[in-house]
């Protein structure tokens, strides 16, 4: 595995990861993009979170995330506290199949989704 690069640790300290920290971080990157391409598609993020992720945001063990669980998830992730109207917009965003919960790969695609996908799918566009 390709050590971090100056380059790398430099950004991180600039975000206000210790070296250390910012290693650990490009580790897990790095086994997460098990194609190295330097990028972590929506296939590599949904069979890490599969892995290792969904389990403790689900709190109540359903498999599955309800509005609470995702504003948990969010803000763990190191978003900034959302109001619940945003919370709301963005649950039914994600809940493609409207059943009220989120399923992993609901989640994984908010996540990987881009701000203009987004305002278009808010929208109806």
């Amino acid at each position: 595995m390709a050590s971090i690069s100056e380059e790398h640790l430099q950004e991180a300290a600039e975000v206000g990861l210790t070296q250390p920290e910012a290693e650990q971080a490009w580790r897990c990157f790095t086994y997460i993009d098990e194609n190295g391409s330097g990028t972590i598609d929506e296939s590599e993020l949904r069979y890490a979170m599969q892995l290792h992720g969904c389990d403790k945001f689900d709190s109540d063990g359903s498999g599955y995330l309800d509005r609470g669980e995702l504003k948990d998830a969010l803000t763990s992730m190191g978003m900034e506290p959302l109001e619940d109207e945003e919370i709301d917009d963005m649950f039914s965003m994600a809940d493609s199949d409207a059943d009220g919960k989120l399923s992993i790969d609901e989640f994984v695609r908010v996540l990987t989704m881009d701000l203009e996908d987004m305002i278009d799918q808010s929208t109806g566009n």
